[in-house]
């Protein structure tokens, strides 16, 4: 028996995007929160030493800053805009490590203003914006001659690591012309390669922080991953080498599991807590390379690496999600945000403690007020340390000899 009603006329293929990716947030929102809430429960079985310091909101009082030098990747936005903010006003000299120009000019338009500072004021040269696409190793390179350039013999005091992007865009390549997985590059890779060519101006009590998430808790890394990945293309290349690779890119789950999650699309979730994973982990080892420079050297300790959570943050970490024309989507995306989250300001509070506080764990993961227990730390050990490391290094092409501990 034919269908006595008349048929809906077919949605045209922005609609049919709009309404997938629409679904496709809500439900990754969903699963992102539920994951979170599951992480926290569990963390209460684990050993969650507790420490002493004080109430975030008070971490930026009584910082002298003069004379200092501070870097923060990703600081035209978010929690990366409200760390340079405050470190400029507590009177360090502020580089911004933007992607965009115009944003960053931006930025520093808006931070004198909210410093109720004039732009021809003689403080206002104190904020420097030198533009860095951590994507790009060409793009790191030449952010650090610019930076040597601009500061000729001045030591790097804080390097907050906080560019980062929940997903690549929606017309990114999946690997980048330096042949490396796209999220690897911007969330980590990039800033690996650029601590490493600044090792040599760093003071010798720097701060190097990175902005981790919860997403670290999900990763696994394989203690058996490659330490060389296939290297740049060129014109000769046969790409179909370049994969992304269980255990490094992605955690390393059952195949079953690794189709739903591509099915449902939540595999760029994978990837990412990988990346945030490696920050974690980054820290702990540059942390101990630290510690055994300076005890060769007989010195104190007194270089510092850790990494953070910085909460739920209304930031623009999301807008990788869509494409430009989904206007309708990116409206109610960012309703739900501000919904559910914080302040950029208030998640900027535990990178700021960490940056100045001496209660903290040196190579450690904090969670606002805890270090955390992540569930990965049980499989992690020297071997997997050397391995990431000799991976990082050959991936961003990099020698032993080019750190300075």
């Amino acid at each position: 028996m034919a269908h006595s009603g008349s048929l809906s006329p077919p949605l045209p293929p922005t609609a049919k995007l709009n309404q997938f990716t629409l679904t496709w947030f809500i439900f990754s929102s969903v699963y992102a929160i539920v994951s979170i809430a599951i992480t926290k429960a569990f963390s209460y079985f684990l050993p969650q030493p507790k420490v002493s310091w004080p109430k975030v909101k008070d971490s930026q009082s009584n910082l002298p800053l003069s004379d200092s030098i501070t870097i923060v990747t990703g600081a035209n936005s978010g929690v990366g805009y409200e760390i340079a903010k405050a470190h400029f006003q507590k009177g360090s000299d502020v580089v911004l490590a933007c992607r965009n120009k115009e944003r960053g000019e931006k930025a520093i338009e808006d931070i004198l203003k909210e410093s109720n500072i004039s732009p021809s004021d003689n403080s206002s040269k104190r904020l420097r914006l030198i533009t860095l696409d951590t994507v790009s190793l060409d793009s790191v390179r030449a952010f650090v001659q610019e930076f040597k350039r601009c500061f000729p013999g001045r030591k790097v005091d804080y390097l907050f690591l906080n560019a980062g992007i929940a997903q690549k865009p929606y017309d990114a390549n999946r690997f980048t012309p330096d042949g490396l997985e796209y999220m690897y590059a911007t969330n980590f890779l990039g800033q690996f390669l650029l601590t490493g060519l600044l090792s040599s101006s760093f003071s010798d009590s720097i701060r190097i922080i990175s902005t981790s998430s919860q997403g670290a808790s999900q990763a696994k890394l394989d203690p058996k991953l490659a330490i060389k990945g296939p290297g740049k293309p060129d014109e000769k290349t046969n790409m179909s080498k370049y994969q992304v690779e269980a255990g490094f890119h992605t955690a390393k789950v059952p195949p079953v599991f690794d189709a739903i999650l591509s099915l449902i699309k939540l595999d760029l979730f994978n990837q990412y807590g990988q990346t945030k994973a490696m920050q974690v982990a980054f820290g702990n080892i540059l942390q101990n390379k630290f510690d055994l420079a300076a005890k060769e050297r007989g010195n104190a300790r007194r270089k510092f690496a850790a990494a953070f959570h910085p909460g739920f943050v209304a930031t623009n970490i999301f807008k990788g999600f869509f494409t430009p024309d989904q206007t309708t989507v990116i409206s109610i995306a960012q309703a739900i945000i501000r919904f559910l989250a914080i302040t950029p300001k208030e998640g900027a509070q535990a990178g700021l403690w960490l940056a100045h506080t001496y209660d903290a764990r040196p190579g450690a993961f904090y969670d606002r007020d805890i270090e955390l227990v992540l569930p990965w730390y049980r499989s992690y050990d020297d071997q997997l340390a050397d391995r990431l490391w000799q991976r990082w290094n050959n991936d961003a092409d990099l020698k032993e000899s080019d750190w300075t501990f």
